[in-house]
């Protein structure tokens, strides 16, 4: 059985210095959210977020996770120190796009510290090393967005890479959280109005040589040519612009990310 910390705006004058993560608690009122569910450990925080949060907008951390996971099920090593999240929206946030807008908004966050940049469809690369990932799912009535980035904690896998081995300095995660809660809904209201824009900037897969496994397994080579309004991939191959969706980027040139 979950036992979350639920914090209000009212009970943060009463909380003490040494609670678990005072600037998670900050996040209530930074954000004029209800609830925020604090987690010192639980399996993933997007598994918390089904069991928790009955209402929307509803944000679950934890400082750790046992089974944490990315797409196609993969699973992610979440130690202490990290910045793992999921946030909860209403269902009519999400449509066609959802996941790549919000992969982009959270690297929007992030490059005010790191030149960072989106693997399509939602890792986050730096010098070509996997600084964290998106993952998205929808219920019937939420929309549910897992965030996971390595923060303070030493990389867990080769080929990946931490904020803290890249700046002595930085914000604490949930000032950072407040940030891409914030550009995050941002990103999925210019969406479902038709008006989201990929950042070409922050397209880490624009104008590099990649292998893209489809749907039926097939495999296509060409070079990442940008990303719809939509969130399809765009890769050009044999004097052709290929519109790719539903599938995996296998290889990428200057990925050192094998996962």
């Amino acid at each position: 059985m979950l036992e979350p910390t639920i914090v209000y705006c009212r009970d943060l004058e009463s909380l003490s210095n040494t609670f678990y993560d005072l600037t998670y608690n900050q996040l209530a009122c930074l954000l004029e959210i209800p609830n925020i569910y604090i987690l010192k450990t639980t399996t993933s925080t997007m598994d918390a977020a089904r069991e928790l949060c009955t209402s929307t907008p509803c944000i679950v951390v934890a400082e750790r996770q046992t089974k944490g996971r990315g797409r196609s099920g993969r699973s992610w090593k979440s130690p202490a120190g990290g910045l793992w999240a999921t946030i909860v929206l209403p269902r009519y946030l999400a449509t066609r796009g959802s996941s790549v807008a919000a992969g982009f908004a959270v690297a929007k966050v992030l490059r005010k510290l790191v030149p960072v940049a989106v693997k399509w469809p939602n890792d986050l690369i730096v010098s070509g090393k996997k600084l964290g990932g998106i993952l998205v799912e929808v219920t019937s009535n939420q929309m549910l967005v897992g965030i996971g980035i390595n923060y303070y904690n030493e990389p867990p896998l080769p080929g990946t890479i931490s904020l803290s081995s890249l700046r002595t300095c930085l914000p604490p995660r949930g000032f950072l959280l407040a940030k891409i809660y914030r550009q995050l809904t941002e990103e999925l209201y210019r969406l479902i109005r038709g008006v989201w824009k990929p950042d070409e900037e922050l397209d880490w897969l624009y104008n590099k040589n990649v292998v893209v496994e489809l749907e039926n397994g097939t495999k296509l080579q060409g070079v990442g040519a940008g990303i719809t309004s939509t969130g399809e991939l765009l890769v050009y191959n044999n004097q052709r612009i290929v519109v790719v969706d539903c599938c995996n980027v296998i290889w990428a040139e200057g990925l050192e990310y094998k996962g």
